[in-house]
């Protein structure tokens, strides 16, 4: 599964999307059998790989920060992902639930205030 995140790494599509993103994480299978509102509950950055010494340590610049492996066209190389709830678990229930409360109440005619 590829996910898409904001600026500030709130997943904010998967799969597909058409919006502005900052960054296209692969989470392989990581939010398999999860309903969209679980998924965009989280926060996803992607790692990637450092370059390393003949001691198989970090090399960083002459500003401290660490130099990232790169391919040909000049990316960094993703080595994985963190991802983390941003959103308490019962607020993404809550909100999934008076969604589908509001469909329910569209299929049967009925009004929900």
């Amino acid at each position: 599964m590829i996910v898409f995140t904001d600026k500030e790494d709130r997943i904010i599509a998967y799969d597909s999307t058409n919006k502005q993103y900052k960054n296209k994480i692969d989470v392989g299978n990581y939010f398999d059998n999860k309903c969209d509102e679980y998924i965009r509950g989280y926060k996803c950055t992607p790692n990637y790989e450092f370059k390393v010494d003949e001691h198989n340590m970090p090399i960083y610049d002459k500003d401290g920060n660490p130099i990232y492996v790169i391919d040909e066209d000049g990316n960094k190389i993703q080595s994985g992902f963190s991802a983390y709830p941003f959103m308490p678990y019962l607020e993404v229930y809550q909100n999934s639930y008076e969604q589908i409360t509001l469909t329910l109440a569209d299929v049967l005619g009925g009004a929900y205030e």
